[in-house]
């Protein structure tokens, strides 16, 4: 199991919005993975499946960044509103790293400026402040 409390005092961006769903594994960990961790899509209210990429070794911010500028550069465009497990650390990660080790482009600053909000199911994990302000799905803008 992961020690939680090591993990925030090495790295505090990971723990931006104080909720209690963090997503790390151990470099350890994720160096001695050889396998895919599954795939992760974007799909409509309808069910209907846009974009999608191969997750390897885990589900981090950088990879779900990649999947939406990937659908950006394809489709031209994302949806009015994005819904995300996570979209606490996302909305964070996206803010505090565009125009730095996150090249500030067109797809970025749409990615940014796009409402994020976390689904229903798993809104009631995520005790942030910052989470319980910005992220409930019943007052996501579309």
């Amino acid at each position: 199991f992961i020690n939680i409390t090591t993990i925030q005092k090495k790295d505090n961006h990971s723990n931006a919005t104080s909720c209690r769903t963090l997503k790390a594994r151990s470099d350890e960990y994720t160096k001695a993975c050889t396998r895919s961790f599954g795939l992760i899509a974007v799909v409509t209210n309808c069910r209907i499946i846009t974009s999608f990429s191969e997750l390897y070794r885990s589900e981090t911010s950088r990879e779900i960044i990649n999947l939406f500028a990937v659908t950006i550069r394809v489709a031209g465009k994302l949806a009015p509103t994005i819904v995300y497990d996570d979209g606490c650390h996302l909305v964070k990660y996206v803010k505090n790293h565009i125009g730095r080790d996150l090249t500030k482009t067109s797809a970025m600053e749409l990615l940014a400026s796009t409402p994020i909000s976390v689904d229903r199911s798993h809104f009631r994990n995520h005790v942030g402040d910052f989470s319980r302000q910005n992220m409930n799905p019943d007052k996501n803008p579309c």
